[in-house]
């Protein structure tokens, strides 16, 4: 995609902000694309509850 002029990036950390107060938990986005596009990437056989409470996070 970057080859073709498209912004994207990779690991973005991701911070938890609620009523200002800023978390930094760990998280990151997989790919973000264009600055508007989230990507999760999983590698596993099965889709489990935890996947997708992350996704919704």
């Amino acid at each position: 995609m970057k080859k073709s002029g498209v912004d994207v990036e990779k690991q973005k950390p991701l911070p938890l902000v609620y009523e200002e107060v800023k978390l930094d938990i760990g998280c990151s986005i997989d790919i973000i694309v264009e600055n508007k596009l989230i990507l999760e990437i999983k590698s596993v056989e099965v889709l489990i509850d935890i996947h997708f409470a992350q996704l919704l996070t």
